[in-house]
């Protein structure tokens, strides 16, 4: 992925970001993140995307569903953090994240994005670094960018961050086509129910049936298996036991 030397191109701004423009060199050189280690911006992103690559570590903490985009008509993979649109049970007041439980790449990606830009002519495309320039400072502690624009070694680990996210969604991408394909993916509504109050219910989410995947010929499911799916499929699965978590988050929080 490239830093701008300058590029004007209409941005729209993903889940929890304000603005997204392209980082440049001269426009944000000197300029570091005002408030690392702060994800307030998260606090309304009940769903929060998560790659392949983070099933096993993310359904330790999180129902892992999916959620289906109608304009494309394909499925994406997400963190599922609250009950009720507009809740993250696992960011405080402070913008901390709660202790001990895994932040999605997505989250620690903030405010860096990569952003897919194609030519005038669309013969190619490169993926451009983009930022919500709204979370830069040129009083931070740490600049990313150096007074001629150069990267600093504070930029180096966000760099390889955004590498890696990139690689992991081609993968992601891969694996909800082919659950896709098999016609694996069936709707289904979330409940939990407290002691006291109303239960809580939270729909528009997809999982894997387990009844059209127990069907499957031996040979997709040793395809399945080789390709990296199979286990990303049962550990999405048995991360839905993660919804009762969320009911005592919702009680106590």
């Amino acid at each position: 992925m490239q830093i701008s030397p300058g590029v004007a191109v209409e941005l729209t701004a993903p889940a929890g970001y304000r603005s997204l423009v392209p980082l440049d060199r001269t426009r944000h050189r000197g300029q570091g993140i005002s408030d690392p280690g702060n994800y307030r911006f998260a606090s309304s992103l009940h769903l929060i995307y998560v790659s392949a690559e983070e099933f096993f570590v993310a359904a330790r903490d999180y129902p892992i569903a999916f959620a289906r985009d109608e304009v494309s008509d394909s499925f994406v993979p997400v963190s599922v953090t609250g009950m009720r649109a507009g809740q993250n049970l696992f960011v405080n007041e402070a913008g901390s994240w709660r202790e001990d439980n895994y932040i999605p790449a997505y989250v620690r990606c903030h405010p860096f994005f990569g952003v897919e830009v194609r030519d005038e002519v669309g013969d190619g495309a490169q993926r451009v670094i983009c930022v919500d320039e709204e979370a830069l400072d040129s009083h931070a502690k740490e600049a990313l960018l150096g007074a001629s624009g150069e990267p600093t070694s504070a930029w180096q680990p966000i760099e390889k961050l955004l590498e890696e996210v990139a690689v992991a969604r081609a993968r992601t991408v891969a694996l909800s086509q082919r659950l896709k394909e098999l016609e694996l993916f069936e709707a289904f509504e979330a409940q939990t129910h407290p002691k006291a109050g109303e239960p809580l219910r939270l729909g528009g989410l997809y999982r894997v049936s387990e009844e059209r995947l127990n069907r499957l010929s031996g040979k997709t499911i040793r395809e399945l298996m080789s390709q990296g799916h199979l286990s990303r499929i049962y550990a999405h699965l048995m991360s839905l036991d993660n919804f009762g978590r969320l009911l005592d988050l919702s009680v106590s929080s």
